[in-house]
């Protein structure tokens, strides 16, 4: 009778060989590459079992380089950072080459000395789509760009940013040299304030002969000038109280009219009539029988004509599809897709959304999406409306909808309201960096 072969086993520990080190559940490992030029693989131990030959094997969770991920290696990627993926695998424990450490990305920037065998981590990476989580972090600088722990940034004392010094206009060995630092917006806001409430004098300026360097006369600069003479003296609060006064009561023996009215209406910022009535009450005496109108006022407040209502709907579903694209994005995602495309059932209201790198990707992802309707609904599309761009007239796009017989309506203007509100879903895909179909129902989106 055959012996049946003993089961596997879990283990505690492993001891690395050649070393004294000891790896167990949770740690995190360095794995020998099968390419003797590339660096070693990161992992963390999930489990350690050995079979009934001894052999000892550890399931591990792997860590994935920015070079390694679908959107490859971005300016704000640190050194040392890693991603933590989907990505299980079962290697043999002989692969462990050394053990290393796998910081938050907040202990990692608390870090003083940072060692070879120390790396941080602040995405979890999903290897089959390329998204992350969290899909989005605090940006800093002008650039708008997350934190990368390797490069200096100087904090504003005003706003509390952090700025990169290249942004700056300054070199590192400058940066490192700053005592305070002020940016440009806090700088600007500071200074206006100053010069609210004094007249900014520099010391005083000297003007020598150039022959015998004797000195003839003595000035002063403000506000980018320069005068002769002793610097005035700045405005006390009682001045500048006495100067107010002055103004409002010449404000208030003024004779107003029309022609006034609507200077100081301009001059105000475009004031509502009732608030200068109120604030020069002479205003009411001069023009109580004129009507005031001011033309731009007028415009500005104009309305457009609402749109009107859509009710009628395609019989049954694929009868009338709607399609259009958008981009490109501002902001690249880290898949890379600067695009997408929407299709939008007019019966069902149901929308399918693609993300796309270029615009010439549409012809296929529309030949794609007339498959999968007529695989999982048994079903095709009769009619697809569009806008008239060049991606929806080309002549590969004609012949592909006249070999299977789809009519084509081409909207010159916007395509319906109602229609598109379906799409406003997108840009939650967009920002979260969904790089696969996604199905919208309407009544996720209320309508």
């Amino acid at each position: 009778m055959a012996k049946t072969k003993p089961g596997k086993k879990d283990l505690d520990s492993y001891s690395i060989k050649g070393t004294n080190k000891i790896v167990r559940p949770g740690d995190c490992v360095l794995m020998r590459p099968s390419d003797s030029d590339k660096p070693p693989y990161v992992a963390r131990v999930e489990k350690i079992e050995a079979d009934h030959r001894n052999n000892v094997k550890v399931r591990v969770r792997w860590y994935y380089r920015p070079e390694e991920s679908l959107g490859g290696r971005r300016q704000f990627h640190g050194a040392k950072e890693l991603f933590l993926s989907d990505h299980y695998d079962v290697q043999s424990a002989h692969t462990i080459e050394g053990k290393c450490i796998v910081h938050t990305f907040k202990n990692y920037t608390k870090l003083e000395n940072v060692g070879a065998e120390d790396y941080f981590c602040r995405f979890e990476y999903k290897a089959a789509t390329g998204g992350f989580t969290p899909d989005r972090v605090a940006v800093y600088c002008k650039c708008e760009m997350p934190y990368n722990p390797d490069d200096l940034m100087v904090q504003c004392e005003g706003c509390k940013d952090w700025f990169h010094p290249s942004c700056m206009g300054m070199t590192i060995e400058e940066a490192k040299k700053l005592e305070h630092f002020m940016c440009a917006e806090c700088s600007s806001d500071d200074d206006a304030k100053r010069s609210l409430n004094s007249f900014p004098v520099s010391p005083s300026v000297q003007t020598k002969d150039l022959s015998s360097k004797g000195i003839f006369g003595k000035g002063y600069e403000r506000d980018g000038l320069h005068y002769f003479g002793d610097p005035p003296d700045e405005p006390s609060s009682s001045s500048l109280a006495s100067f107010q006064a002055s103004i409002l009561s010449a404000f208030m023996s003024c004779v107003f009219n029309i022609q006034t009215l609507e200077l100081w209406h301009a001059r105000m910022g475009h004031v509502n009539f009732q608030y200068l009535c109120q604030l020069f009450p002479s205003f009411n005496k001069a023009c109580k029988d004129s009507k005031f109108h001011y033309m731009v006022c007028e415009l500005s407040k104009h309305t457009r004509t609402s749109y009107i209502p859509y009710v009628t709907r395609a019989p049954s579903a694929f009868d009338l599809i709607h399609s259009d694209v958008w981009g490109p994005s501002p902001v690249i995602v880290f898949s890379s897709h600067r695009y997408y495309v929407t299709f939008i059932d007019d019966h069902t209201r149901c929308t399918w959304v693609y993300l796309i790198h270029r615009k010439s990707d549409v012809f296929p992802i529309f030949v794609q999406f007339l498959q999968i309707v007529k695989t999982q609904f048994h079903a095709a599309v009769k009619t697809i409306c569009s806008d008239n761009s060049e991606k929806y007239i080309s002549n590969a796009f004609h012949s592909h909808l006249n070999q299977i017989s789809i009519l084509q309506q081409l909207v010159v203007g916007p395509l319906n309201k109602m229609v598109l509100l379906n799409a406003k879903i997108v840009i939650l895909c967009l920002l979260s960096g969904v790089s696969f179909e996604v199905w919208v129902f309407p009544s996720l989106i209320g309508i």
